[in-house]
């Protein structure tokens, strides 16, 4: 397992937004995910709405991803094949 982005549907906004999926986040190989508003979520307890990384790297390769910043630098992210 790792961690990784993938366009995840926020549950509370109903908006597709670019979501860091966490290796090991709520235990060993149990994910978190992390929508740029902080909101951190247990997959197994909240079922999330994903897209498919075909559909990513075909509508957005290389485009910047909606709300996605580099924690450690403010840099824009960008979706790469």
């Amino acid at each position: 397992m790792s961690s990784y982005y993938r366009l995840t549907k926020n549950p509370e906004s109903g908006e597709w937004e670019a979501a860091f999926w966490i290796d090991d986040h709520f235990g060993p190989r149990k994910y978190g995910v992390r929508f740029p508003s902080g909101l951190t979520i247990d997959p197994e307890v909240i079922e999330l709405e994903t897209k498919t990384p075909e559909v990513v790297d075909s509508v957005v390769n290389n485009q910047e991803i909606p709300n996605g910043t580099c924690a450690c630098c403010g840099q824009p992210l960008r979706y790469v094949q």
